[in-house]
């Protein structure tokens, strides 16, 4: 994007506000003497989400206007705590220069409740976490130091980069030139519009900026740096005055065109200030175009094939992105973060001809999440117009939960699944088309509530064959067999009956398996299809399923090729043998056998590779979407005869803040399926405080670089010992928070001996060095005592339980001398168990 130039940096502090996009910068600075005095990059840059205060689409916790606080000490020479390292401080050896701040080793995020220490300032009152200069929340920074004041002041004083601002005439008025004549604005055409006419007359405002009445003035139109013939206008303006001047009319080429408009010799004299004489305003003559007229966002310009964008507020408007329905590119308009409501923008197609049509039909696909919140919601018009603008009429008009396809979102809605989309069809007729032209406008308008998607526009005469796909029904997201059946539900949006119509599929782009269906669906009626079936590898998978050569008694072939095709990923889970074991060090991901279940297309998980050693990890730091679950899905793992099973792997996180007071955060899972996912049992579940691994938030995007960033851990899965197969899926709940990582996944299983499943006990080894184990089978609750006598009989060891016996207990021998003993077990309810054992040298 442009950058807009710094006002005079010797004279003005100057703020850039800015979007960073979800890039976690907030904000950014240069120290003074980074460069030359006078340098137009001095000043500092913050994301407008972190700038003000209290507005609805600040970030949560940076709604207080500190950031810019914190840069503003950045521009006055002031460091982090923790020095001039973005990494921390680890040896505790960098300091800010100020002695009356504590060392620290690093930021702080959220906003403590007390004390906070680390390995730099390990006793109380610690760090200072309420520090301008830290990463705190807003709220909790308060304070600048008094060495910090004056380390500021010494640079306003002396830095040669910052001492000119104390001599800024920045508040004392400005002189006006004598003659200054100004375009204070294009009134007509609007910039960002299209016109169906060559002709246009712009229509402009006047501005007298001088002291003296301005009496005349030459105004020059160019088209495109092509400058027009000059009109003279003459009258009388007082200064700061406007006046309207309609100009001669102006011929425009087709396509996209810029109309500049300056004002010269101002009283016949030269103009005393050349910078505000000009305007510019981008217009668009489009040529009319027949039907069918198509936009499915899929080429790089935007807006493309003479479409136009119209965005009076200059605020956000509708722009490209990604994904689409079953694309990579569609339309949306940002309302989460639009500030205003009631604000109106326009997408409108290019003049369309209606020479012969008595009715046109306008399909797309919307996705959209309600702020679920009366009063905040915004409406999707599609309006009609066949005078190029001047009056429309609205042919479709949805707000609230009835424009929502994917239900309501408090958060702002970033990437529609493929479920959440929902196609519209719209019908137009009657007057409107006798003009023979027409133009269509998508309208968003405003009122603090969510972003609105739109992909796949298709303008088209009805058509009397059109066989639509509408759904893929099979396969589901995941699958434990490898013989794929495909199901789906198609429609005919056409006038007349389909007797017959062929269905194909493709896998991974494989061979195309395709069938003739030999069955009556009427004009509007829905019918499910069921296809021959094809076999599929274990892991993730892509199906495209397509419609053609329908059937009618006027012929056959498809007049709306848009809706006949659709695509969905779905994973088969392998099968394994306990012990199953995977450490990712392999060079496919995911594993043999293993499946991703990835339901909105977006990030999800992934292989992480550093310094030679590879793990599992979803990039939840820079995941757009929230509240997305992303699987990734073990073997259907087999075991026979086992009497426990457990589950291990190794653990890396750090979440981006540990939530004040609750909220959401990024959430791993651990779930067992004993039916292939149709059913899970939650045996894990940690976020926040629980999930990490390093004790401390990372504002920074986290990858683990030390083995102290790992953890291990153990989960007891011995109620599924007689449950044989089951499958271990580990899922992620993303926030929007921090990086989450697992390797050395261990599935594992232990029989135990069968005479101690038979006799209840056993006394193992019988002949030993040092000790011997006594292992229950069952929590040995009745044991009294335990008693070990040598071969004279003389009682050498002996232990006395009141209930609270252990399953395992070890006798330590190794005081004693080698030779024959004799164990004796003594229960409450009579029963009296010897067994021998031999001690060896």
């Amino acid at each position: 994007s442009s950058v807009v130039p710094a006002w005079n940096t010797q004279l003005y502090l100057n703020i850039w506000v800015v979007n960073f996009g979800n890039s976690g910068v907030l904000g950014y600075s240069m120290l003074p003497g980074s460069f030359a005095p006078g340098d137009g990059r001095a000043g500092f840059v913050v994301d407008y989400r972190a700038f003000g205060s209290n507005a609805p689409y600040l970030f949560s916790g940076i709604n207080q206007g500190k950031t810019a606080v914190h840069e503003i000490g950045h521009y006055f020479n002031l460091l982090h705590p923790w020095g001039d390292n973005n990494s921390g401080n680890p040896t505790c050896t960098l300091d800010d220069g100020c002695s009356d701040t504590p060392l620290s080793s690093g930021p702080n995020g959220g906003c403590p409740s007390g004390p906070v220490t680390n390995s730099c300032s390990p006793t109380a009152p610690g760090i200072m976490w309420q520090n301008h200069m830290d990463y705190s929340d807003d709220a909790c920074m308060v304070l600048f130091t008094a060495q910090q004041t004056a380390r500021m002041e010494t640079a306003l004083i002396n830095a040669p980069d910052r001492n000119t601002l104390l001599s800024s005439n920045g508040c004392s008025p400005a002189v006006a030139p004598p003659n200054d004549a100004s375009i204070d604005a294009i009134i007509t055409p609007a910039s960002g519009s299209a016109t169906c006419s060559t002709s246009v007359a712009p229509v402009v405002r006047l501005k007298n900026i001088g002291s003296n009445t301005l009496t005349s003035a030459t105004i020059t139109v160019s088209i495109n740096g092509a400058p027009q013939a000059p009109y003279l206008w003459t009258g009388s303006l007082a200064q700061n005055a406007t006046t309207d001047i309609t100009l001669p009319s102006i011929t425009l080429p087709t396509g996209t065109n810029n109309i500049t408009v300056t004002s010269s010799l101002p009283n016949g004299a030269t103009d005393g200030d050349p910078t505000n004489d000009s305007k510019t305003a981008q217009v668009t003559l489009a040529t009319a175009t027949s039907l069918p007229l198509t936009e499915t966002f899929e080429s790089p310009a935007f807006p493309a094939n003479q479409w136009t964008v119209l965005n009076p507020n200059g605020d956000f408007t509708w722009q490209k992105t990604s994904p689409g329905k079953n694309s990579a590119s569609s339309m949306y308009i940002n309302n989460y973060d639009t500030d205003g409501t009631n604000r109106i923008d326009d997408f409108r197609s290019r003049p369309i001809s209606t020479s012969g049509v008595t009715s046109f039909v306008i399909s797309f696909d919307l996705a959209h999440k309600n702020y679920p919140q009366n009063g905040y919601h915004d409406t999707l018009s599609v309006l009609v117009s066949s005078d190029c603008g001047a009056t429309y009429q609205t042919v479709y008009k949805k707000w609230g939960t009835a424009l929502a396809t994917a239900g309501s979102s408090s958060a702002a809605y970033t990437s529609p699944a493929s479920s959440d989309w929902r196609n519209e069809i719209v019908t137009v007729s009657g007057s409107i088309l006798n003009a023979g032209q027409v133009i269509v406008v998508f309208r968003n308008t405003s009122r603090y509530g969510n972003n609105i998607y739109i992909d796949n526009i298709n303008i088209l005469v009805p058509g009397m064959r059109d066989m639509k796909l509408d759904a893929i029904v099979q396969p589901t997201a995941l699958s434990c067999s490898n013989s794929i059946m495909p199901q789906v539900l198609v429609s005919n949006p056409g006038q007349e009956t389909i007797t017959s119509f062929s269905v194909g599929y493709s896998i991974n782009g494989g061979s195309i398996v395709s069938q003739t269906v030999n069955q009556a669906v009427a004009p509007g009626q829905v019918v499910g299809v069921n296809l021959a079936g094809a076999t599929a590898n274990p892991g993730n998978n892509t199906i495209k399923i397509f419609t053609y050569d329908p059937v009618t008694a006027t012929g056959t072939g498809d007049v709306n090729l848009l809706n006949d095709t659709l695509s969905v990923n779905f994973a088969i889970a392998g099968t394994a043998q306990a012990p199953l074991v995977e450490g990712f060090e392999g060079p496919a991901f995911p594993p043999a056998n293993w499946a991703v279940v990835n339901a909105d297309g977006a990030i999800t998980w992934d292989k992480y590779t550093a310094g030679g050693n590879s793990s599992a990890y979803v990039n939840t730091f820079n995941y757009n979407a929230t509240g997305q679950k992303d699987l990734l899905v073990s073997p259907m793992t087999s075991y026979t005869g086992v009497d426990s099973v457990k589950l291990t792997f190794d653990l890396a996180a750090s979440p981006y803040r540990f939530a004040i007071g609750g909220g959401m955060m990024d959430t791993l899972e651990v779930l067992v399926s004993r039916d292939c996912g149709n059913t899970y049992t939650m045996v894990y579940q940690k976020y926040g405080v629980e999930l990490s691994t390093t004790g401390t938030p990372s504002p920074a995007q986290f990858f683990p670089v030390a083995a102290s960033d790992w953890r291990n851990e153990t989960i007891d899965l011995t109620q599924y010992a007689t449950q044989s197969p089951i499958m271990v899926v580990f899922r992620t709940t993303n926030t929007k928070e921090n990086n989450i990582f697992i390797d050395n996944v261990n599935l594992y299983t232990r029989t135990l001996p069968a005479r101690l499943k038979q006799n209840g006990y056993l006394v193992m080894p019988t002949i030993f060095q040092s000790s011997f184990l006594i292992w229950h089978y069952q929590q040995p609750t009745s044991l009294r005592n335990v008693n070990v006598y040598n071969s004279a009989g003389q009682l050498v060891w002996k232990r006395e339980f009141s209930g609270n016996a252990s399953r395992q207990l070890q006798v330590d021998m190794q005081p004693f001398a080698s030779g024959i003993y004799m164990v004796q077990l003594l229960y409450t309810d009579g029963k009296k168990v010897v067994e021998r054992v031999i001690k060896q040298n």
